[in-house]
């Protein structure tokens, strides 16, 4: 790729960055299902906080119905979401993570592609989902992705994503910007990109493109991801004694913009 973008170059990181994880990603849904139990690191216990809104969202589909999981990584939700009798695709562009999938999901269509040129017909899935997908994208191609997101989708399905608050109170965007100036002035290669945004923003966006019933919800209104980077232990023993707490500040609208978690719905 002779001079890329910042869009091109920010497309490669994320595939790149995952394909080289993919190890990492397996052991994480292993260890949930050898130990049962998801507060052990700060990816599973936001995982989780996810998963509950997801797997609700997705009782409102009729069983049977057609599921697009983008970016399904090593395919543990397409096993879940197909043990739920529906009809379910993935979509995973990293190699690794593809493989790892196709082999936990025998039968099942796990294909290569990206969300920002979907390979399906218009009006092909009732339910579309992107977990942690989005962010790893500049603002243009964000709302290119909202495009392809509701083009598959039939009238009257709907979309389930992911993205990042920018003024989360675990400051990781303070976190990031600064591990990008550190790894430039050390002069070794960029870590993904993350695109921050707003809640007011998403609404502004889906509205547009004729987005109804939208719901953003935030989840880890606590900091709590913060004392996972000391150490998952001290993570775990935080998460826990915070989560009721931090569980019921989730349903008070206000929260919502300083969230750990951005997660939307909306039908077309």
């Amino acid at each position: 790729m002779n001079n890329p973008t910042k869009l091109e170059k920010a497309r490669v990181l994320a595939v790149d960055s995952h394909d080289q994880n993919a190890e990492y990603f397996e052991n994480e849904y292993r260890s949930l299902d050898e130990r049962n139990d998801y507060a052990t690191t700060a990816f599973l216990y936001g995982r989780k906080k996810i998963d509950d809104l997801l797997y609700s969202a997705l009782q409102r589909i009729p069983a049977g119905g057609s599921v697009l999981d983008i970016g399904c990584g090593t395919g543990d939700q397409v096993c879940r979401v197909k043990s739920l009798d529906y009809q379910v695709t993935g979509l995973e562009p990293a190699p690794q993570m593809r493989s790892l999938a196709q082999v936990k999901n025998p039968g099942v269509k796990i294909i290569d592609g990206s969300i920002l040129q979907l390979p399906f017909e218009d009006q092909s899935f009732d339910f579309v989902f992107a977990l942690e997908v989005l962010r790893y994208f500049h603002l243009p191609d964000v709302h290119k992705a909202y495009e392809e997101l509701f083009r598959v989708l039939k009238p009257g399905g709907a979309v389930f994503f992911t993205m990042v608050n920018r003024y989360a109170l675990d400051g990781y965007n303070i976190f990031y910007y600064l591990k990008k100036v550190a790894l430039n002035l050390a002069g070794k290669p960029p870590s993904a990109h993350c695109e921050f945004v707003t809640p007011s923003q998403v609404m502004s966006d889906l509205e547009s493109l004729g987005g109804r019933d939208i719901q953003i919800h935030g989840r880890l209104f606590a900091p709590i991801r913060f004392f996972y980077k000391a150490s998952n232990a001290l993570g775990k023993t935080v998460a826990m004694k915070l989560e009721s707490f931090d569980d019921a500040q989730a349903q008070y609208s206000w929260t919502v913009p300083f969230a750990g978690h951005l997660i939307i719905e909306a039908k077309k």
